[in-house]
């Protein structure tokens, strides 16, 4: 019986990823970040260096970069941003396994469970068709804790090299990817050999063994202050106060409750989400804490990562996506031990049921989009690019004259709409297959 919910979980896993491929035939979806990372990555390829409207971003070189080689190469079609996504966000589960089993899940079968409620969740599904730098990022930090893992047992210098390969191409994609510098000096200090080759370095050997640690924490402390999430809050600050960071604890909170909700945070009171967030905070605290005897990579990982996002002064479930296996695991580890008792077994299995439902149907809601072709514009409100949607000729009627207008007025004024601007071209360069060729 066990080995048939196994194969049960196994062929859910594989629909879910089946449904996700067939979003590769989406039109180009507009948001406020993949917008500005498809247009700096047109302008590196020109020439013009990794600028948008010929000023510095706030984003990492990594991503541009890559859409950059692709243009290069002729081959930046739009499924094939998407396919990025996919196959990232796919690897990084498949190195779940070796991430979480069998430090935090006993059955191989545990860490599948994991990853369908992963490809179920709210984040996940809104944004893998947009290209973005979460899912690269998701990919490469899994396998980078795989490595660590398995460093853990047996330390090798491939492992050590790997490790900081993986780490520097994180930091590349989201500079957050500073939180996994801590596991690793974590899996280094931890390690008897390495405590047992600093006993055995001579004595002329420390002192410059000293200084290049003195300099690697001096990178990392000056990577930490021009981070964009540490320079937003200082920003933050200065124009609004300590008001607006206070309320970063409450935003966090409200984004762990609608994750563990499911549904878009629209459809419930804004009262609502802190309120199932602070609960799921407490118990992923409490899972946290009853590891503290035993901690592993990921737990230094998660702790790092928590403490980067907490100074984020802005609302956005996607900076979650990182870590989203280890709320699931985490938040488990309290209410297994409730599992006996029989009515706490239904609320489980009731919640997951209808967290499966919502999934399917946010899941089932975005195929519906993906598959609507040049008529997207009817179906995709987003209520800041509908009007760009519609003049590039993704609406079944014809833009009238007032919202051509619109967007001519966004080309002549500027940065000022840029949104409409920028989010006009790609979605007609998209259209016709330029960016593949590196037109403009």
């Amino acid at each position: 019986m066990r080995h048939f919910h196994f194969r049960a979980e196994i062929l859910i896993f594989l629909a879910l990823a089946a449904a996700y491929s067939l979003q590769l035939i989406t039109p180009l979806r507009l948001q406020f970040d993949s917008i500005i990372l498809l247009s700096t990555a047109e302008t590196a390829l020109h020439g013009g260096g990794l600028l948008f409207h010929g000023k510095p971003t706030v984003f990492p070189p990594g991503y541009p970069v890559l859409v950059a080689l692709l243009m290069k190469l002729r081959v930046a079609y739009l499924w094939v941003l998407v396919g990025i996504n996919i196959l990232s966000l796919l690897i990084g589960l498949l190195a779940l396994r070796h991430v979480l089993y069998p430090a935090f899940l006993e059955k191989r079968s545990s860490v599948v469970i994991v990853a369908i409620f992963v490809l179920l969740s709210g984040v996940i599904i809104p944004l893998f068709t947009i290209p973005l730098t979460d899912f690269c990022f998701f990919g490469v930090a899994m396998c980078c804790l795989a490595v660590m893992n398995s460093a853990t047992s047996r330390l090798t210098v491939r492992n050590i090299v790997v490790n900081a390969v993986l780490i520097a191409v994180s930091v590349s994609l989201r500079r957050v990817g500073i939180a996994l510098i801590p596991p690793f000096v974590w899996m280094l200090a931890a390690h008897q050999e390495t405590r047992v080759f600093v006993k055995c370095l001579p004595a002329k050997m420390k002192f410059p063994g000293i200084l290049f640690l003195t300099g690697i924490v001096a990178a990392v402390v000056w990577e930490v202050y021009s981070t964009s999430t540490f320079q937003a809050g200082l920003l933050e600050l200065r124009l609004y106060g300590a008001d607006k960071l206070l309320r970063t604890p409450v935003w966090r909170l409200a984004e762990l409750g609608e994750i563990a909700i499911n549904v878009p945070s629209s459809l419930f009171s804004s009262y609502v989400h802190p309120v199932i967030g602070l609960l799921i905070a407490l118990l992923i605290l409490k899972g946290l804490l009853s590891r503290r005897q035993h901690p592993v990579v990921v737990d230094i990982f998660f702790i790092s990562y928590v403490a980067v996002i907490l100074a984020w002064p802005f609302y956005a479930t996607r900076f979650w996506l990182p870590v989203l296996p280890f709320l699931i695991v985490y938040a488990a580890i309290p209410v297994r031990r409730f599992f006996q008792k029989e009515i706490c077994k239904f609320a489980v299995v009731a919640y997951a049921t209808l967290f499966a439902i919502f999934g399917v149907v946010q899941l089932a809601s975005l195929t519906t989009i993906s598959i609507s072709g040049s008529r997207i514009g009817d179906v995709y409100r987003t209520g800041v690019y509908d009007k760009a949607y519609c003049v590039a000729g993704f609406c079944r009627q014809k833009p009238d004259s007032t919202e051509v207008a619109d967007v001519d007025r966004a080309k002549r004024d500027g940065m000022e709409s840029w949104w409409e601007q920028d989010g006009l071209r790609l979605l007609c360069e998209f259209r016709d297959n330029k960016l593949a060729s590196g037109n403009r």
